[in-house]
């Protein structure tokens, strides 16, 4: 059963203790509006197969985890404790373009934002206005078990599944190949100081997979992944080249 208290004190045991980051969304110490999200209602027990979406993947997985979308009336959307807000319309939240978080009551929301760096709480309709009103959505859950993950077949996968798996979106992906270098050295160095292992936890085709690695195989992992992202960079410029050739030679009638 879904538990969405649990989800909240997910949120008030981090709130002011961890910073905002789209590179390092996966915790412990930093996420982003998403992931957090994303990794309460795995406190909760309705994010039942242990994905990390985005704002996009939030309007499908909400409703099969038991999450109904609540409709406005004449005096707007109704909300309560514990409802979730996506800001923007599916098709067009994705990166900075949506926003989400959950509500503590009727006004205000806990959620993971970069204008205070971290988890915070705040009146929703005052940074809702501050961020000029985007279209706005609110899904609660509708009570009953969540349903079970879909059984697969067990396989075996090399480690390099992971940043490439979580990905939700082309725009996480374009940024991950943008920051692939600096954002993998800073992670180093934040890892080095602090003496923290890399943990590299998460789920393919609804399994758990993962575990804690070290310095030296998680630079292999993000050469894999490197590679594997420019390969598939250079696919897609080449489909866009063949795609370009065929509209320049239909528009000429050939």
């Amino acid at each position: 059963m879904t538990n969405m208290e649990a989800a909240i004190g997910w949120f008030q045991d981090r709130a002011g203790a961890v910073t905002y980051s789209m590179d390092y969304r996966n915790g412990p110490g930093s996420y982003d509006c998403s992931s957090s999200v994303y990794y309460a209602l795995m406190d909760a027990g309705a994010n039942t197969s242990g994905t990390v979406g985005n704002t996009e993947s939030m309007f499908s997985d909400l409703p099969s985890w038991g999450f109904q979308e609540v409709q406005a009336t004449a005096e707007g959307i109704p909300t309560q404790r514990g409802d979730i807000f996506i800001w923007g319309d599916p098709g067009s939240s994705a990166g900075a373009a949506g926003h989400t978080g959950i509500f503590v009551d009727s006004d205000n929301i806990l959620h993971c934002n970069f204008g205070y760096n971290g988890i915070t709480l705040n009146n929703h309709d005052y940074i809702w206005s501050a961020n000029g009103s985007p279209p706005c959505h609110i899904f609660r859950y509708s009570g009953g078990e969540s349903p079970a993950p879909a059984q697969v077949e067990t396989q075996t996968i090399s480690k390099d599944w992971f940043d490439m798996a979580s990905r939700q979106d082309l725009a996480e992906v374009v940024n991950d190949v943008l920051h692939q270098n600096d954002g993998f050295i800073r992670q180093c160095i934040h890892n080095v100081i602090h003496n923290e292992k890399f943990n590299r936890e998460g789920t393919v085709n609804g399994q758990p997979v993962g575990g804690q690695t070290t310095l030296v195989t998680e630079a292999q992992y993000n050469a894999q992944n490197f590679g594997r992202l420019k390969a598939d960079v250079l696919f897609t410029q080449k489909q866009v080249a063949d795609l370009t050739a065929e509209v320049k030679a239909s528009k000429e009638g050939k």
